[in-house]
């Protein structure tokens, strides 16, 4: 005969195992089966354009929708320890879907950032450079301590889940490819 109190215990690890289950399938779902980007590590410049071109693969195991992606050039300041930063427009500003084991190719537009901006800082990038045709290169060597941070922001097929892959780049990380 099982007593009272064997029936409490069994019933007290059996919920027991059985959260310990469900987070484990959550982890699982969510962060082993979701979207990953590679983000490439290098910047590449095409020689026949002088585009900036970085690639995106996902090489995870779902699609990612309603992704938007952004490029910004932090400049330390000279004055204070704080940063302050240029947008820089790229070629895609929203795409619907990228599914798993896709990529996509980002091109960025620093000539753009002589466009009507409410940034102060982003007017004052432009009027240095005046008609002048602006690089990356024209940027990171701007203020001494500069990068790039290029962000991009989308959501889960499955799950809805929200993700954010970031890769921040450096001057020697932009390389020539020629074509």
């Amino acid at each position: 005969m099982i007593s009272k109190y064997q029936v409490y215990i069994n019933n007290i690890i059996n919920i027991f195992i059985g959260i310990i289950c469900s987070l484990i399938a959550w982890w699982i779902i969510f962060h082993l089966l979701g979207p990953k980007l590679k983000i490439r590590d290098k910047i590449t410049i095409r020689t026949t354009d002088g585009s900036h071109r970085l690639k995106i693969e996902n090489v995870g195991f779902r699609g990612l929708v309603n992704w938007t992606c952004s490029a910004r050039f932090e400049f330390k300041s000279t004055t204070s320890n704080l940063w302050k930063y240029v947008n820089i427009p790229t070629n895609i500003n929203w795409e619907p879907h990228l599914s798993a084991g896709n990529n996509r190719i980002i091109v960025f537009r620093p000539e753009l950032i002589k466009e009507k901006t409410s940034n102060p800082f982003e007017q004052k990038i432009a009027d240095h450079f005046g008609d002048k045709k602006i690089s990356f290169h024209d940027l990171f060597n701007y203020k001494e301590q500069s990068r790039l941070r290029f962000s991009l922001h989308g959501y889960d097929a499955f799950s809805g889940a929200a993700r954010v892959f970031e890769h921040v780049y450096k001057v020697s990380d932009i390389t020539d490819i020629g074509q």
